[in-house]
């Protein structure tokens, strides 16, 4: 899979979250050491589940804003 998003996409890294990613990190490492097109990987910065924490982070961007336009 990591092979056909590389043909495909093109990229110039690759970031690899989510429980199962993050566990096997060093294995996709390895597979992808082997492909004709080499692609930076590393793994995300975020540990907990990504779509939680991007819309957490983004209600707590909406009420600060939202408490200082009130004032």
């Amino acid at each position: 899979m990591i092979a056909a998003v590389i043909a495909l996409a093109d990229p110039q890294e690759l970031v690899i979250g989510g429980s199962w990613g993050l566990a096997l990190a060093d294995a996709i490492r390895t597979a992808a050491a082997r492909l004709p097109r080499q692609v930076s990987l590393r793994t995300a910065a975020v540990t907990e589940d990504p779509v939680l924490a991007g819309v957490r982070a983004e209600a707590l961007t909406r009420l600060r804003t939202q408490i200082a336009a009130t004032d």
